[in-house]
């Protein structure tokens, strides 16, 4: 085996003498009027979108293609073919790039090696730079999309992309097919949608839904209503100035600091929130296959239903439970009745796991 390898890297290293190939690049600046355009439309398979604030008053388009060829020649030839267009049509900016309908992407390593041909790929990347607000559409395959410091309604559509917002401002949907989600600072409404993606969300001003088919969802510090859910993955939030629908297929919820009312759904999976402060909020929680951990207000008021299938009930506020006869007193699997005079509701259940409620 060891000859194997030492042949390989042998060949690698002739051929990497044979083609050193270079980097080349090639640029394109056009320059727009922002009070002449309302919404901008970008369409960029691969390579990379990035957003920007503008210093001044006018949209700047940079275009950047980075070649690796042998020579500046075949380098431009290759450009050639990455036909780059920005065009103001009325009141809308159309940003594109035609790629070439055979064009070398990434080869296998022997392919590589026996040919010589290690690269002749192409990187593009497009920065916009706007002023005020605008309407931003990105369609893409798999290339990677970000925005800064920018005031615009984002609507993303990728197949595979990474998003990666910080300090914005305005509405975003977006909607991959894979790739991970990281938005930080952001104020306005928030809506994602993940097939494969992993969604990490901190600080946000503004009401949020977003769901993934298979990956984990992480949303933290939040002024608005939530809801986030998985099919396949963990889903965590803290510090929620607001309500939470909170759900998971196949996973862990955890929730910690929210100052509304929640709704906590697991199928397979435990479910564990602390620091439930709504003094009379409406806290419905069901998991089908997993224990319940709970901390409410030690000054909620209001109804409160607990059962277990087949788990025990364990609470520290069922010493202050109201029931209206014996009959629904509480039993290790189930409590009925009412705290103090308020409106608020708890009702949990578990088919198979304990439930276990405290205050704080």
């Amino acid at each position: 085996m060891l000859k194997y390898v030492v042949a390989i890297v042998l060949i690698a290293a002739f051929a990497g003498a044979a083609r050193a190939d270079k980097e080349y690049s090639f640029r394109t600046n056009n320059s727009f009027d922002g009070a002449a355009i309302s919404g901008i439309k970008i369409n960029l398979d691969i390579g990379e979108i990035s957003i920007v604030k503008s210093s001044g008053s006018n949209i700047e388009v940079d275009y950047k293609n980075s070649v690796y060829a042998a020579n500046e020649t075949e380098a431009g030839k290759i450009n050639d073919d990455y036909k780059f267009s920005a065009e103001k049509s009325g009141d809308k900016l159309i940003i594109k790039v035609d790629l070439p309908h055979i064009r070398n992407t990434k080869h296998g390593i022997i392919s590589s090696i026996f040919s010589g041909d290690w690269s002749n790929e192409s990187y593009p990347i497009i920065r916009v730079s706007i002023p005020g607000s605008k309407n931003v559409e990105i369609n893409s395959s798999s290339a990677d999309i970000d925005a800064s410091e920018v005031n615009c309604d984002l609507d993303i559509r990728s197949a595979s992309s990474d998003v990666s917002l910080e300090n914005t401002t305005g509405n975003v949907d977006c909607d991959l097919a894979s790739g991970d989600i990281d938005i930080t600072g952001h104020r306005g409404q928030v809506t994602l949608q993940g097939q494969s993606s992993d969604l990490r969300l901190t600080d946000i001003e503004g009401n949020l839904n977003a769901h993934t088919s298979s990956g984990d969802a992480s949303v933290d510090k939040v002024k608005g209503s939530v809801q986030i859910s998985s099919t396949s993955g963990d889903c965590r939030a803290f510090n929620i100035d607001g309500n939470l629908d909170i759900s998971s297929t196949s996973g862990e919820i955890v929730a910690n600091g929210i100052s509304g009312s929640v709704r906590a759904d697991a199928v397979s999976g435990d479910i564990r929130l602390s620091e439930l402060s709504a003094i009379q909020g409406d806290f419905d929680v069901e998991s089908v296959s997993g224990d319940v951990q709970m901390e409410i207000s030690r000054d909620f008021q209001g109804e409160v239903m607990m059962r277990s299938v087949s788990g025990d009930v364990n609470s520290r506020i069922s010493e202050k439970v109201t029931y209206e006869d014996d009959s629904e007193k509480s039993s290790h699997s189930e409590i009925n009745g009412t705290v103090g005079q308020g409106k608020g509701r708890l009702n949990v259940v578990s088919t198979s796991g304990d439930i276990t409620v405290d205050r704080f």
